[in-house]
């Protein structure tokens, strides 16, 4: 087992140095093994170790050597007077050269001749070469490959070093670069001064070189760091604004129009256009832009010369559900889309699919300015948006349907109507409509069941309203079926115009009150004139949205997942729910391809938001809000 840094073995290599004759004196690494009879290698490590413990100090000495001593036990003149073997006596020359091989600082003299005379170990170690590599070239020699921060190179005019025998001025803080060697890349930062005699000539330059790539490094990371975050603060904007057009705009169209402009007024972008692809994926059909390119896009669909839409990255957007990008529009082997794109300044392209649940309702095409704009981080945040927007749509699309397909029920009330059957018993009549069939000639045979008045009273009035015959269909001891055969002139006649029908009709205090469903998209105010007119005292006394079970299907199918409408659907259909049943849940799991406790989950929560539709008492308040 070694003893650890500083043990006995430590002692040994300290006793070394503090040995009289060594005392205050660089020793090499070769000097200290023969000291201690050891390989050179392991009074290395030793040696090393010590450094490590802050109880020898060392420095490298030209391209493979290394010295070590001990340092002094106080202050920091003493320490200096260490590096100088403790003598600033020594002769000029040797003085200087022992100061410039501690110096921290890359140091070189050029002479009157423009030769570099000097250089010391910490330049030689900042440029990759040896001293005599250095001292064995003029400072303009294009070999040291100098450029400026730009990337341009640094003439022999423009050297600091000539500038300053040319104008007798130093030059400070020169920042450039410089190839080594085995091809990378330093950064330095210079300062160069005259060397002068005593009647002003300029004998010489001394340049000081401080390496300064890791702070370069660490600059251009920052500003890299910056760059991103304010384009990722700048995407986050475009969503966020987005996400408020959806609350506030209220149409598919609206909203499509919206996004476009938003998106093509935030930099760099120029130009937005959203729309859908048939499904050969050959036509494109737009449905909003925004920006600069509608040129473009005219170019893009109508030019004959135009290459087939199914292999762009929008129809592989449209295909795949995912962001396709074109960080430079230029090298698309496309020459037709290339042109166009030089001509609109547009130098990258993404393709969003607008998606939610696997359907694709549309692609978002976003221009930019620049090449490579669409990093990945980028894309992630654009795929993000996709899903918020197709989201969007799926909304309004489900919406529209349920709203189509919803019906409105108006009352109207008349004393005039309920007459003739209170003055024959009627005061109690309830009526429900049971449907209605138009006839070839233009009449109509209207289906009721009766309660509340005696059969044959109930025919005599029918026959009185504007009808060419009544028949009974069926009676029970509670109620009757008619038919009534109603004539052109009759009120049910002017109902299927707006897709109209009567549903129910009962008498209250003298009063007759029917209710007439239709759809909601119907002109009722025509309607409603209409019938007044063949019953000027019919008044409108009530008007609601009626939830009927078509709407009510297509609104669980709205608020359903797709793996929930499915689990839901299979065990209906598959028996799950009979008594005994005839499926079990791992049947279906399995058809499903899902585990058991999977299906399970699917179908508590479709049966919990069906309940929750079903019983949720602001449902009605939800289908009021418009």
């Amino acid at each position: 087992m070694s003893d650890p840094p500083g043990g006995r073995a430590g002692r040994g290599v300290l006793a070394v140095f503090e040995q009289e004759v060594n005392v205050g004196t660089p020793l090499t690494t070769n000097e200290v093994a023969d000291a201690l009879g050891c390989a050179r290698r392991t009074a290395y490590n030793k040696l090393d170790a010590l450094v490590e413990r802050d109880l020898l100090r060392t420095k490298k000495v030209g391209a493979r050597g290394r010295v070590w001593w001990l340092p002094a036990p106080t202050g920091n003149s003493s320490d200096h007077k260490n590096r100088f073997s403790g003598d600033f006596s020594l002769p000029v020359h040797e003085l200087f050269h022992r100061i410039c091989d501690a110096s921290p600082i890359g140091i070189a003299v050029v002479d009157s001749s423009h030769s570099i005379v000097f250089a010391n170990d910490r330049l030689a170690e900042i440029l990759g070469r040896s001293p005599e590599e250095i001292t064995s070239r003029a400072h303009g020699d294009p070999d040291w490959n100098i450029f400026e921060e730009h990337g341009d190179p640094i003439t022999e005019d423009d050297h600091p070093v000539t500038r300053v025998f040319r104008t007798g001025e130093p030059v400070w803080g020169l920042r450039h670069g410089i190839t080594l060697p085995d091809g990378t890349e330093r950064w330095l930062s210079s300062n160069s001064a005259p060397i002068q005699a005593d009647d002003g000539t300029i004998e010489g330059v001394v340049v000081g070189v401080e390496d300064i790539s890791e702070l370069r490094y660490q600059k251009t990371r920052l500003e890299s760091q910056r760059a991103e975050l304010m384009r990722l603060h700048r995407v986050n904007r475009v969503i966020r604004g987005v996400a408020k057009t959806m609350i506030e705009e209220r149409t598919r169209e609206d909203i499509e129009n919206a996004i476009c402009d938003l998106i093509a007024r935030s930099e760099p972008y120029l130009f937005a256009v959203l729309g859908q692809f048939s499904s050969s994926y050959t036509e494109f059909t737009p449905h909003a832009t925004g920006g600069i390119g509608e040129d473009y896009l005219d170019e893009l669909l109508n030019n004959p010369d135009a290459p087939p839409l199914d292999q762009g990255p929008g129809a592989m957007a449209a295909k795949t559900g995912h962001v396709q990008v074109v960080q430079n529009i230029t090298e698309l082997p496309y020459e037709h889309w290339e042109k166009a794109a030089e001509k609109n300044r547009f130098h990258s392209y993404a393709s969003v699919p607008l998606v939610y649940e696997e359907t694709v309702f549309g692609v978002l095409g976003v221009y930019a300015q620049q090449p490579i704009v669409f990093d990945d981080d980028e894309q992630e945040l654009l795929q993000e948006l996709g899903e918020m927007i197709g989201y969007a749509l799926y909304t309004i699309e489900a919406t529209e349907k349920l709203r189509n397909e919803q019906l409105v029920e108006l009352t109207f009330r008349s004393e005039a109507l309920a007459r003739p059957f209170v003055e024959r018993g009627g005061e109690a009549l309830q009526m429900d409509g049971n449907g209605t069939v138009e006839l070839e000639d233009g009449t109509f045979l209207q289906y009721y069941t009766v309660n509340g008045i005696a059969t044959q009273d109930a025919v005599e009035v029918f026959s009185e309203l504007a009808t060419e015959d009544v028949r009974l269909l069926s009676t029970t001891e509670e109620s009757f079926e008619l038919e009534v055969h109603t004539t052109a002139e009759s009120l049910v006649s002017q109902l299927p115009t707006f897709d109209g029908e009567i549903t129910s009709a009962e008498i209250e205090d003298g009063v007759l009150y029917f209710d007439l469903q239709l759809p909601r998209t119907a002109d009722r105010e025509s309607m409603t004139a209409r019938v007044q007119a063949l019953y000027p005292d019919l008044e409108l006394d009530g008007e609601r949205l009626v939830f009927t079970p078509r709407t009510f299907r297509h609104l669980l199918e709205s608020q359903l997942t797709d793996r929930q409408l499915t689990a839901m659907k299979v065990a209906y259909l598959a028996g799950y729910f009979e008594q005994p049943r005839q499926s079990t849940g791992e049947d279906l799991a399995e058809k499903m391809g899902v585990t058991t406790t999977t299906f399970h989950r699917h179908l508590r929560n479709a049966e919990e938001r069906i309940a929750q539709e079903l019983f949720d008492t602001s449902w009605s308040g939800r289908l009021d809000s418009e």
